[in-house]
C-alpha cells in the first residue's frame, strides 16, 4: 500500500520527500519494487527528482542489490549505468568510488 500511496502523491516540492519516506518504509519491509525506486533517489545517474535526498552511489548500489534479490531484474540496466559512473569517478581519483568498485558483486 505504501508504494501505491507514494505513486499517487500530487506533484509539488514536498512530493519527493514524502514519497521517499513511504517507499523506504516499504523497501525496509522487503518490497523489491520500492527498493528499486529508493535506489533511484540515491543514484547520481538518475534524473528522477529526489527532493532533499542526497545522491549517494553506495546507497544506490545497496538498494539496487536488494531490488535485484527481490526479483526486480530491470534494475540491471540501472546498475550498469551506475557502474560506468562509478568507474569514471574512480578514474578521476575518488577513493569512495574505488572502494565501491572493490565491493561490487
Amino acid at each position: 500500500q505504501a508504494v501505491v500511496l507514494a505513486k499517487s502523491l500530487p506533484d509539488g516540492p514536498e512530493r519527493a520527500d514524502a514519497a521517499f519516506l513511504l517507499l523506504e518504509y516499504a523497501a525496509d519491509k522487503g518490497n523489491a519494487e520500492a527498493a528499486n525506486i529508493v535506489a533511484r533517489y540515491y543514484d547520481p545517474t538518475d534524473d528522477t527528482p529526489s527532493g532533499t535526498i542526497r545522491k549517494n552511489p553506495e546507497m544506490a548500489y545497496d538498494w539496487y542489490q536488494k531490488a535485484l534479490t527481490g526479483g526486480q531484474q530491470e534494475v540491471r540496466k540501472n546498475m550498469a549505468r551506475l557502474r560506468l559512473w562509478v568507474e569514471s569517478q574512480a578514474k578521476q581519483g575518488s577513493n569512495e568510488a574505488r572502494q565501491l568498485l572493490r565491493d561490487w558483486r
